[in-house]
């Protein structure tokens, strides 16, 4: 049995030798099964109970293996293999059941590897990795690819992936998996690769993340999960900082993810996006994080099947920078059941000219049954709100700055009109989805304080006073469809 007082803080190193943190094993020797390590051009295996030295060779991933298959047959506990310092790999490395692997180094691909540094075979069970480098070194393979059958009880941590041409890490069909302290970088850089990419992942939690680099896909992309916590996740400089999708069959249902703590930025398109395999996303929070500088939208929900969707205390700026006055901070092109409350959705240049969001949120008609309530909407370069849909509740949010207005089809909205001096009415532009049934007004002078409201079209209404004022005269309104 392990000794769990044996665990202590040293390093992790980053691509350029950077200490980054690391928790292994204080004196793994006395603890594993196998301590490989390597002299000169051979590396060594030696057995941690006897002492002795059953394996060696010039080639790492023969003899990595040859010790991960003599550990005991059978077993229903974990042992551990202790790898100490730098080795490069010509051949994928299979893991079996009840196996921790520690890495006190670098595994590296070399010129002779076709398949994944780290790989699974069907029904792998209690296997962790920890520590260390996994370095692609640019070939076209994965670092970390555990996709067989019935996988269970995987956990990755305090480990780094770096520089795969494909997924850094791809990982199907596996019930009850655990990832924190991950640093991901330079992978996924052809299309539909990805820094990390789960897919039927039933169980999850996700933590202490950063994902970065990933010119050709995304971050973090997720489909057909269930049961998923994702926390303080960092995505950067990647196509998309997190998709979240349905799987490739009508039961892979995405639903009950929470991602709460978070930082989407500067990536190429989207910072987060839904959209439809064959199967819907439902039941997703996202909240308390930060989308800054996409390239396109900084939040889209693009799929039919998105549903039940809470968003909250998310702060999205400057959405849209690849083509200015294009994109959207928030856009909904289709979903139903969907709610944003907290937020704050702006750009922060001064300039109306240097603005790039469009519309702090935008609502297509296909979008159904939406509560937006409690955000602030400042220095959009089009409205606050742009809502084309006639299912939707828009109230007591905040308005500064936005260069075409507050906002447009809308079920509520509020203002200031004033009569001017000889007049007795004012005609109100309402900016709401069609006609209020409720107006209420409160005037600021005598003069206004009976006013009554006619003409109420889907466009405008007519606010009355009992006289012509005698002096420019305020009136608040608040219309309601």
């Amino acid at each position: 049995m392990l000794d769990p007082r044996r665990w202590e803080y040293v390093r992790l190193i980053d691509r350029d030798g950077h200490s980054i943190r690391n928790d292994l094993y204080h004196k793994p020797e006395e603890t594993a099964s196998y301590i490989i390590w390597k002299e000169g051009d051979k590396i060594y295996a030696k057995d941690g109970h006897t002492g002795q030295i059953p394996f060696s060779g010039k080639d790492a991933a023969t003899v990595i293996q040859s010790a991960l298959n003599a550990l005991a047959s059978g077993r229903t506990w974990k042992e551990m293999i202790y790898l100490k310092g730098s080795f490069t790999i010509s051949s994928s490395i299979s893991i079996p059941s009840y196996t921790r692997i520690v890495i006190d180094g670098v595994l590296k691909a070399g010129t002779g590897i076709t398949d994944a540094i780290l790989k699974t075979s069907d029904n792998t069970t209690e296997v962790e990795v920890i520590g260390g480098v996994i370095d692609g070194d640019g070939q076209s393979i994965r670092g970390i690819d555990f996709v067989t059958v019935g996988l269970s009880n995987i956990t990755l941590r305090d480990l780094s992936v770096i520089n795969c041409v494909l997924d850094g890490i791809r990982l199907k069909g596996i019930t009850n998996l655990k990832i924190n302290n991950l640093l991901v970088d330079n992978c996924g850089q052809q299309s539909l690769q990805h820094n990390i990419y789960p897919m039927r992942i039933y169980n999850g939690n996700f933590s202490n993340i950063i994902t970065i680099n990933s010119p050709a896909g995304a971050g973090l992309k997720m489909r057909g999960v269930q049961n998923v916590l994702i926390t303080n996740l960092v995505s950067k400089s990647n196509q998309d900082g997190l998709v979240i999708a349905g799987g490739d069959s009508s039961e892979d249902t995405t639903e009950n993810v929470i991602v709460d703590g978070f930082s989407f930025v500067g990536n190429s398109r989207y910072g987060f996006h839904t959209y439809d395999e064959k199967a819907t996303s439902r039941w997703i929070t996202l909240a308390n994080g930060v989308i800054r500088e996409s390239g396109q939208d900084g939040i889209a929900l693009h799929a039919s099947g998105t549903r039940w969707i809470d968003i909250s205390n998310v702060i999205v700026m400057n959405s849209g920078i690849e083509t200015p006055n294009t994109y959207n901070g928030v856009d909904i092109s289709e979903g139903r059941w969907i709610t944003i409350t907290g937020c704050i959705i702006a750009d922060l240049n001064y300039a109306v000219a240097d603005r790039t969001q469009k519309d702090g949120i935008y609502i297509s008609s296909d979008a159904k049954d939406i509560i937006v309530t409690g955000n602030l909407f400042t220095r959009n370069r089009g409205y606050g709100v742009n809502n084309e849909s006639t299912r939707v509740r828009i109230y007591n949010n905040y308005y500064y700055e936005n260069n075409l207005g507050d906002i447009v089809g809308g079920s509520v909205n509020k203002g200031t009109a004033t009569i001017p001096n000889g007049s007795s009415s004012v005609v109100v532009n309402h900016g709401l989805h069609s006609a209020p049934s409720v107006v209420k007004l409160t005037g600021t002078h005598s003069e206004v304080k009976d006013c009554w409201v006619t003409n109420v079209t889907d466009t405008q209404f007519t606010i009355n006073a009992p006289a012509a004022v005698s002096a420019d005269r305020d009136i608040y309104w608040q219309a309601e469809v």
